[in-house]
């Protein structure tokens, strides 16, 4: 059972005007009717005024007790200028307006649509000729999903896999495009062509469409869905969101679940070295030498030097190197039964395993490198939380319009599962039913943690000309270890104490960093003679995924009854190993649009 407790704040600041002096009134026409609606303000400073109500009443309150000149205005009647002397503080004005006839050749209206409403993309879905889909930043707010990979799961025909990779009606891998602002990204995958949204914040976005059908302003590199994650944009006034959000799992909340050694920046997304290793020093372990390898190890490498012997090929080479060991005489050098038990005596710990042992001298002290961490740790599980702050504002920069906006968002969970369990039947003999089974009982645990921004910048040098900036850090990091005891029987049902027949374990231990900077600059210009609108769009992303020491440890015991001793042997595809990978991915794309 989950519980979620969130607490939401949103402040909206309107700006304001008190005063001192008041003037109040009513305007009607030449006929004494009332008129609604008169605007009254200051010629000064058209920002303080007021509009008359259903009678033609007005109060205007004056902050400045100097005279002032006030503007009496309304559609298709001349404008009235007064001046105001404020002798008390309470003046009463009237005012008669009289018609007049204007000839309006071109009304022009500026506005921004909102996109984040669910409105607005039905509108968009209503006039598309393509086939799309949609999720709103409203809608989010309602499902309470706190990345874009839980987000668009809701939408028909859209799922989500366990690894976090999307699928629309089916297709997924090279068949989804996915991009930001209609610009493409870095997967930050080796093997697909599909990208976990769960670095991305639902309370950085505004809005996410699916287009499954193809359409010639979209790239054609895909063939199941072109997903658009749009980015917020600044509000039209001063606005700041706060919320927070945390999570009780009755599960895994304050109880101690497996876990890894950790680095001290785990919690911000990304590891600072402690799971780094120089792979310039790493040096493989030979497993199975040559004789001549082995023969060169014990210091014949000259001897064979001086023959024109670069490998041991054939017995009769072999037994050049046993007689040189003292192991085979001169004579004996063709007796077949002579050298098979000088052979036998050189596969011995005195002669092949200090070979062995010189010849992998490096590799050992290459592995003394590694630290012995393969053992899984435990810690006590944290609440879920997450912490978003964003502040949004439109202003003058320079006498011109400026908008922006500010976002961060941060957030660790933890899932938990201590009685996972997985079957797999042992391919031996031929009766099915008789089949030994590996029956796995095992502890996981996956930790996230992450953290997002967003800096949205847009200015207007002219009602022609616009620029805008965005840039968007994205940073995530996933911890999942797994300690597993294995259960060989023929019957993977009952319990592992009636079920024993060899018994061993498995820890598994994999972190993943993965990094996205987004950079994208948009310009809008318009040529009125012309009457044509073109559009410039850039985007460059930054992109690293990060797998620092992937462990995997399967130990079983051996059953040889002869040796009676421990062994490791590979029980899963990857077998008992460390693994390092590190993936970097950039992407510049860039449009060009005229209408």
């Amino acid at each position: 059972m989950k519980f979620v407790l969130i607490v939401l704040f949103s402040l909206t600041f309107f700006s304001g005007l008190t005063g001192q002096n008041v003037v109040r009134g009513k305007i009607t026409d030449i006929n004494g009717e009332t008129l609604i609606g008169v605007a009254v303000y200051l010629k000064n400073n058209k920002g303080v005024g007021t509009a008359t109500d259903l009678d033609g009443n007005f109060s205007l309150t004056i902050k400045d007790n100097k005279p002032q000149a006030i503007l009496v205005s309304y559609v298709s009647y001349k404008t009235i200028e007064d001046t105001l002397i404020f002798n008390q503080p309470l003046l009463i004005k009237n005012f008669v307006m009289e018609p007049v006839v204007s000839v309006i050749q071109d009304v022009v209206v500026y506005g921004r649509i909102k996109a984040s409403s669910d409105n607005s993309l039905v509108a968009l879905k209503q006039l598309s000729a393509t086939s799309l889909d949609f999720i709103s930043s409203e809608t989010i707010k309602k499902t309470g999903d706190v990345n874009v990979a839980t987000a668009i799961a809701r939408v028909s025909g859209v799922s989500n896999t366990s690894s976090g990779l999307m699928t629309v009606r089916g297709a997924g891998d090279r068949y989804i495009k996915t991009t930001i602002n209609g610009m493409r990204i870095p997967t930050l995958d080796p093997f697909t062509n599909n990208i976990k949204l769960d670095i991305f914040p639902s309370s950085l976005i505004d809005n996410i469409t699916i287009t499954k059908t193809a359409r010639p302003d979209i790239a054609g590199d895909w063939a199941g869905a072109y997903i658009s994650v749009d980015t917020k944009e600044y509000p039209d006034s001063l606005q700041v969101f706060v919320e927070s959000s945390f999570g009780y799992n009755q599960q895994t909340t304050f109880k101690e679940v497996v876990s890894s050694n950790r680095s001290s920046t785990d919690w911000l997304g990304f590891d600072n070295g402690f799971r780094e290793y120089d792979p310039s020093k790493f040096v493989n372990f030979i497993e199975k030498p040559t004789a001549y390898q082995e023969f060169v190890a014990l210091g014949l490498g000259d001897y064979f030097k001086s023959l024109g012997i670069t490998a041991i090929n054939d017995e009769n080479t072999k037994r050049l190197g046993l007689v040189e060991l003292g192991l085979l005489g001169k004579a004996q050098i063709n007796d077949k039964n002579a050298a098979d038990a000088a052979w036998a005596k050189y596969n011995t710990p005195e002669y092949k395993g200090k070979a062995y042992q010189l010849i992998n001298a490096d590799a050992i002290e290459s592995a003394k490198l590694l630290p012995n961490n393969w053992n899984a740790t435990k810690r006590t599980a944290p609440l879920n939380y997450s912490q978003s702050f964003s502040i949004g504002n439109q202003t003058q920069l320079f006498g011109k319009p400026f908008g922006y906006l500010l976002g961060f968002r941060y957030s660790s969970s933890m899932l938990y599962d201590p009685h996972s369990r997985a079957n797999k039947m042992i391919n031996e003999g031929t009766d099915v039913m008789e089949m030994p089974h590996d029956s796995i009982f095992q502890k996981t645990s996956r930790q996230t943690n992450g953290w997002s921004g967003l800096i949205n910048l847009a200015y207007k040098f002219n009602p022609n000309n616009n620029i805008s900036f965005m840039f968007m850090p994205n940073v995530i990091g996933v911890n999942n270890v797994r300690d597993a005891k294995v259960y060989i029987g023929n019957d993977p049902f009952i319990s592992p104490e009636e079920n024993i027949k060899i018994t061993g374990s498995s820890i598994y231990q994999y972190y993943e960093s993965r990094k996205q900077m987004v950079y994208q600059i948009k310009t809008g210009h318009f040529i009125p003679a012309q009457k044509i609108k073109i559009e410039m769009n850039a985007s460059y992303t930054n992109g690293t995924s990060n797998a620092p020491d992937f462990k995997n440890a399967d130990y079983r015991p051996t059953t040889d009854d002869v040796t009676n001793k421990p062994s490791f042997i590979g029980g899963s595809i990857l077998g008992t190993g460390r693994i390092y990978r590190y993936l970097n991915e950039d992407i510049f794309d860039s449009n060009v649009s005229a209408e």
